[in-house]
């Protein structure tokens, strides 16, 4: 679906039973529908095959078999992070173009985005030419990334940990909480009759006790 506010126009995917009248028997239930921002999702997926196709140790186990030698195998590795970064270079409709082989379905639920890709047709561009056996297994490769649904302002959104970015704690304030709840807990039980005497007790400024 889409939306356009101010000129600009906002695409998202949306649950089923958001969509009115796709089935007779189906009822729509706004309250229980998803509607999340499309270029999130697809921001997700790109991140996730990009992952993939970047962790050697994953790729030799599913592209390669005992009867693999070594030479195919770094072979197999190299296409990988070649294909890894013409995804990451890639923009708008162009990534689609590129992962629509590749991708079998994405599944979004409230703890997880789960990405199916076409084992058959990364294995054609990965072990073509490198003399590696056929896959044995055309089932799909699955890639799952852990998230959780949050309800921000008048939508709900997934917020993947693995995205998220790097904190900074501030020890002075962490310090500060901690002495507070300690001079909390000794003016509650009276071990110090006032803030005053608690700032004498430890040593303060009686206003940064306060």
């Amino acid at each position: 679906s889409h939306a356009v506010k101010t000129g600009k126009r906002y695409r998202y995917y949306i649950c089923n039973n958001l969509v009115t009248g796709m089935n007779q028997d189906r009822t729509p239930v706004p309250t229980k529908g998803l509607r999340l921002p499309a270029q999130e999702i697809e921001g997700h997926v790109v991140s996730a095959l990009c992952r993939f196709l970047t962790d050697k140790r994953r790729i030799v186990d599913e592209f390669s078999s005992g009867d693999t030698t070594p030479s195919a195998r770094s072979d197999t590795i190299a296409r990988a992070q070649l294909l890894a970064g013409e995804l990451a270079a890639l923009l708008g409709s162009q990534l689609y173009g590129w992962m629509r082989p590749f991708l079998r379905r994405v599944q979004v639920d409230s703890s997880s985005i789960r990405v199916e890709l076409d084992r058959a047709a990364l294995a054609q561009r990965l072990v073509q030419g490198t003399n590696s056996p056929p896959a044995k297994s055309t089932a799909a490769l699955t890639l799952t990334v852990p998230a959780e649904l949050h309800r921000l302002g008048r939508e709900k959104r997934l917020i993947v940990a693995e995205h998220a970015p790097t904190t900074n704690p501030d020890m002075s304030l962490i310090k500060a909480i901690a002495r507070a709840h300690a001079w909390f807990e000794m003016l509650k039980t009276r071990t110090v009759g006032s803030i005053a005497e608690l700032a004498l007790r430890v040593s303060v400024n009686r206003t940064y006790a306060s």
